[in-house]
């Protein structure tokens, strides 16, 4: 699952699916999504607290992004093989 959302695949589960484009949409479009992504969110089950809920998660990791790169702290080594392979060379510190 996690490669298929690295590599912009679709899930054969359709709530995740809906998930993974509603969120997807958000962070494409800074916040700027078209009300039928918004509906088909809705339809499959999902409420605006989810809405909020997501917003949030995408605003720590994006804090914590930032921290990170301009502390310049190291991934822990064991992070580093769930990483995608193409993006494993990108990381040049690791904390061993």
């Amino acid at each position: 699952m996690i490669d298929s959302i690295y590599y912009n695949q679709p899930l054969s589960e359709v709530k995740l699916e809906q998930l993974r484009i509603f969120t997807r949409a958000i962070l494409e479009n800074s916040g700027w999504i078209d009300s039928q992504i918004l509906n088909d969110f809705y339809q499959v089950g999902y409420q605006k607290q989810h809405v909020l809920e997501i917003i949030l998660a995408i605003s720590f990791k994006t804090i914590g992004n930032y921290v990170n790169h301009i502390n310049d702290t190291p991934i822990d080594s064991q992070f580093i093989s769930g990483l995608p392979s193409n993006n494993s060379d990108k990381c040049p510190k690791t904390n061993h």
